[in-house]
């Protein structure tokens, strides 16, 4: 027998996150059970308790990596280009 609306989702924010699903209908999970589901975030039918996070282990190390990612990249090209002036300027303006 099908069990319609055990989960939603939504755009409502729930600590920093723009979507996420939640229990609806009375339903729970067995804690031991949580560790099986993976692309939260999950949060428990009153929105108050993030059930299953956004993303564990590797997943959230190289999610942050990600976000870093760009900055690194041009931080590191203005150090470069810094470092490197006098030269860019005898090739942008030679004599």
């Amino acid at each position: 027998m099908a069990f319609p609306n055990q989960i939603d989702g939504d755009q409502i924010p729930v600590k920093g996150f723009p979507t996420k699903f939640s229990l609806s209908g009375g339903w729970t999970i067995p804690l031991d059970d949580l560790k099986y589901l993976k692309n939260g975030p999950l949060v428990s039918e009153d929105r108050k308790e993030i059930l299953v996070p956004a993303s564990r282990g590797w997943p959230r190390v190289l999610e942050a990596l990600k976000q870093v990612a760009p900055i690194v990249t041009i931080a590191s090209g203005l150090i470069a280009i810094a470092v490197n002036w006098s030269e860019l300027v005898q090739i942008l303006f030679p004599d």
